[in-house]
């Protein structure tokens, strides 16, 4: 029975290595594509990065604007 409870504890730490790991890359996209689109604009950005001008307006306000004005949405929009 330890064997299992430890393949199923080592599992759900990889998923929060995962996660973790998932949520650092899509900080970092997020800025980079806040960068650009204040160089050149969202609707450039969107088109490059396969995204939509809305979502790239949106994730400008997101890295634009300070945390604790943040609405709580939840979920990935994306």
């Amino acid at each position: 029975m330890g064997k299992i409870v430890d393949a199923v504890a080592g599992g759900v730490d990889e998923v929060h290595r995962t996660v973790a790991a998932y949520k650092a890359a899509r900080e970092a996209r997020d800025l980079a594509i806040a960068e650009a689109a204040l160089t050149v604009g969202h609707h450039r950005v969107a088109q490059e990065a396969g995204l939509s001008p809305s979502r790239v307006r949106q994730i400008l306000h997101d890295v634009t604007t300070p945390q604790d004005h943040h609405d709580d949405r939840k979920g990935d929009p994306q």
